[in-house]
């Protein structure tokens, strides 16, 4: 496999990724038991949504070569199996539920840490600085929703 197709792997991945999130904050969404978890949990699908459909577009229209990122990239979240599927349906608390999200919302803002530090180009590197900061956001968000059932 040539490093431009582990590259576009990676990538890809990542669009993955920021699905599987809508996906689990949707779920979350529909389960919750009062209207402001509801529309925190609906805001944060939506934003990881928009995520996806930005990474999606930079790949298609170039923006992102696979070509542009060195050998070392993806060595955070996504390069190491550390695909954490989340599914509020699972027999555990909504405690351990939102600590799982928590984690991964830090690990997904490392990877786009990294891979801003991999990028040539500046609107690029911009553009995974601004989902680092977003997903750093989201955890706060978690955070705090996990302090209050303390």
């Amino acid at each position: 496999m040539s490093q431009s197709d582990k590259n576009r792997g990676i990538l890809e991945f990542a669009v993955t990724q920021e699905d599987r999130d809508h996906e689990f904050f949707l779920n979350l969404a529909r389960h919750a038991d009062q209207s402001e978890k509801r529309e925190l949990f609906e805001r944060l699908a939506a934003e990881e949504l928009n995520h996806k459909n930005k990474l999606a577009a930079m790949i298609a229209d170039g923006t992102i070569s696979p070509a542009s990122l060195d050998d070392s990239a993806g060595t955070g979240l996504f390069a190491n199996g550390e695909n954490v599927q989340l599914d509020p349906k699972l027999k555990s608390d909504f405690r351990n539920i939102l600590a799982n999200a928590i984690k991964r919302e830090q690990k997904s803002s490392r990877f786009y840490e990294e891979m801003a530090a991999k990028m040539s180009d500046d609107d690029a590197r911009q553009t995974f600085l601004t989902l680092a900061s977003e997903e750093a956001n989201h955890q706060l968000l978690l955070q705090n929703e996990f302090d209050c059932l303390s």
